[in-house]
């Protein structure tokens, strides 16, 4: 490697590209090399909006990646919390929490094929990383508490992480009974709303979050077991 490198960057400087970095990758075996090194140097180098699209564009096949996938996630929470506020200002009895949900759930499911924990993206991994996908599987049923299937799922995940977070569900409540109050009733449901919405969506994110590394540190450990038996 040491000498295809000295002689990449010599021709390079031979054509007055000096300096320019040089990494080395195989298509075929992608983990190899230094194919994240390219990803992350190549999202470093690009305007904001590029590097966004970059980022979504790529699988979570690192921690560094989801690090980088969850920051940009994070970054779409106020937009949809927003947007929770504002049908919560109309003034229709039960419309804003239904809305809500449906809103996360959406959310949730972007957060979940991002992260890598969707079949298709599961499969390919471990494919990629010589891993058994029914392992890898387990590793998300688990750290989610069930198998997550369709909207339906993730409206339940909502669910169930939203019980267990008592701010949540006294923020809807409160928000729900604000509607009755005459004139400024409409005031106060979009700030709770928002901050409703804003608590769920942080709250599905994180989780998937702590799954999504959980599945990339036993892909590692496999592989590092797997070859250290070669060795053996």
């Amino acid at each position: 490697m040491k000498k295809i490198r000295e002689s990449t960057e010599e021709h390079l400087k031979e054509n007055g590209c000096s300096g320019v970095p040089v990494f080395l990758i195989d298509s075929y075996e992608p983990w190899k090399f230094e194919f994240d090194q390219l990803k992350h140097h190549l999202i470093e180098e690009f305007p904001k909006l590029k590097k966004t699209a970059l980022i979504l564009s790529l699988q979570a096949t690192s921690e560094k990646m989801i690090k980088l996938k969850v920051a940009e996630l994070r970054s779409r929470i106020w937009k949809v919390a927003a947007l929770s506020g504002a049908v919560a200002a109309v003034p229709l009895p039960g419309v804003s929490l239904a809305v809500d949900i449906c809103l996360v759930a959406r959310e949730a499911k972007l957060y979940y094929e991002q992260l890598g924990l969707d079949e298709v993206s599961l499969e390919r991994y471990a494919i990629l990383t010589s891993t058994n996908y029914l392992q890898l599987r387990a590793i998300v049923d688990s750290g989610l508490g069930f198998k997550v299937v369709g909207m339906e799922g993730f409206k339940q995940l909502v669910e169930i992480l939203s019980k267990r977070a008592a701010p949540l569900m006294t923020s809807a409540a409160v928000e729900e009974g604000s509607r009755f109050i005459p004139l400024i009733g409409s005031f106060i449901a979009a700030p709770l709303s928002f901050g409703g919405t804003y608590y769920a969506l942080t709250l599905v994110l994180n989780k998937m979050e702590r799954v999504a590394l959980e599945v990339i540190q036993f892909a590692t450990e496999s592989a590092a077991a797997m070859a250290q038996s070669a060795d053996d």
